[in-house]
């Protein structure tokens, strides 16, 4: 009953000031706020056909029934376009559904949910491996990835045939005639899939409070949206962003940072005075505290989404 008493507080606490900072966030009649895309893709390139290159933010988009990626219609970085063709942007030589003559529908679903993530969630772009688009915008790297979801993605298509190149990855040379083996032979374990397959644009990640996951259902909220905030985003690529726009996302995203950091720490004061105490009432006190904190914080909020706003996604004092 005690461990009841005190989970339940801090997840109620947990959820309204989470609830709060996503209404404040994504307020109706304010700006994109924090949603610049700073992974960016011009896919002419490369599959003819298709046009759409990424958008400038995450705005909403109206993806048709039965499309990919549709749980990003609310705050996307891909078009309509993109994503009812993630399996040829690439050009020929990157199309897992047919190099290797087909591939089940339950593995497909991985690769397509990788390629939402990678197009669509504005979150990505906190892992762009050049700082200013020196080189290039759309490369990731050591983007953190939950291992749970590696590892399902490895059992679900161990057997399925995989084109593969000499460094294993997704970008290299091979010939579908000779390369074309299990995923089970050519990567030994999620682990290694994820961090493998699409070159270094991945890590695997055991804590998976800090990592981002590839797959949620059309509906629900973005969960990757909660986490890794004390990251930052980088910044603006010449050329491509607005730069007023930049600016609002970078006040914008100091205050969420600030205020799920302070989240982030009760949340490890309240797992740190579980285990190191056997005693009911400290137990209850701590989860009560922190629930307290959490719906005065999120009332807090609320209040400054009705009232005192700015502009520009950040509250006008």
């Amino acid at each position: 009953q005690k461990d009841y008493t005190a989970a339940t507080m801090r997840t109620a606490g947990t959820a309204v000031l989470a609830a709060a900072v996503l209404a404040f966030w994504t307020r109706s009649g304010d700006a994109v706020g924090c949603n610049t895309c700073h992974i960016y893709n011009d896919h002419s390139a490369y599959a003819e056909g298709v046009t759409s290159a990424t958008k400038e933010t995450a705005t909403p988009t109206n993806f048709p029934a039965g499309s990919h990626c549709s749980q990003y219609k609310d705050a996307s970085c891909c078009t309509a376009d993109v994503a009812n063709n993630l399996n040829t942007i690439y050009g020929p030589d990157f199309n897992f559904l047919e190099r290797c003559g087909g591939m089940s529908d339950r593995c497909a679903q991985y690769f397509f949910d990788e390629g939402c993530f990678y197009e669509c969630d504005v979150n990505a772009g906190r892992f762009r491996r050049h700082a200013n688009c020196e080189e290039n915008a759309w490369e990731m790297y050591h983007a953190p990835v939950q291992a749970s979801y590696c590892d399902s993605f490895y059992e679900a298509c161990k057997n399925e045939l995989y084109c593969h190149s000499d460094d294993r990855s997704a970008f290299g040379e091979c010939d579908p005639n000779t390369d074309c083996k299990p995923i089970g032979e050519i990567y030994a374990d999620g682990k290694d899939l994820c961090e493998t397959i699409w070159g270094d644009a991945f890590k695997y990640e055991t804590n998976e409070r800090d990592a981002f996951t590839f797959h949620f259902e059309p509906g629900q909220p973005n969960p990757n949206d909660l986490v890794l905030l004390d990251v930052s985003f980088p910044d603006a690529c010449e050329g491509i962003h607005n730069g007023s726009m930049v600016d609002d996302c970078v006040a914008s995203g100091l205050l969420q940072q600030n205020i799920m950091r302070a989240v982030r720490e009760l949340e490890v004061m309240m797992d740190d005075q579980s285990q190191g105490s056997s005693n009911a009432k400290d137990i209850a006190i701590a989860g009560l505290v922190f629930g307290l904190v959490g719906f005065m914080m999120g009332a807090f909020l609320i209040f400054m989404t009705q009232c005192g706003r700015g502009s520009k996604g950040v509250p006008s004092f």
